[in-house]
């Protein structure tokens, strides 16, 4: 029940925008999948970050199996 109370009352992510850099599916039943994410958090700090989230598919949908992200400096380039 403290766990739920503390996600009510997290701080909400506004202008969120992700950018796909890459999708591998390894096999049919996983994907990986990385992008760029940038966002404004509360109070207008900018946030960025490079992105990976891993997929399996169980009983015919994708469940989320990993998830990491890398923060960056907002505004430098990856260099692609």
């Amino acid at each position: 029940d403290q766990v739920a109370e503390t996600v009510k009352e997290a701080d909400r992510w506004e202008d969120v925008h992700m950018e796909v850099i890459g999708v591998i599916e390894p096999s049919k039943d996983v994907a990986l999948v990385t992008y760029e994410a940038t966002a404004t958090q509360a109070g207008g700090e900018p946030y960025a970050a490079l992105v990976s989230s891993g997929y399996v598919r169980r009983g015919g949908a994708w469940k989320m199996a990993f998830h990491q992200q890398t923060p960056r400096e907002t505004g430098s380039p990856f260099g692609r």
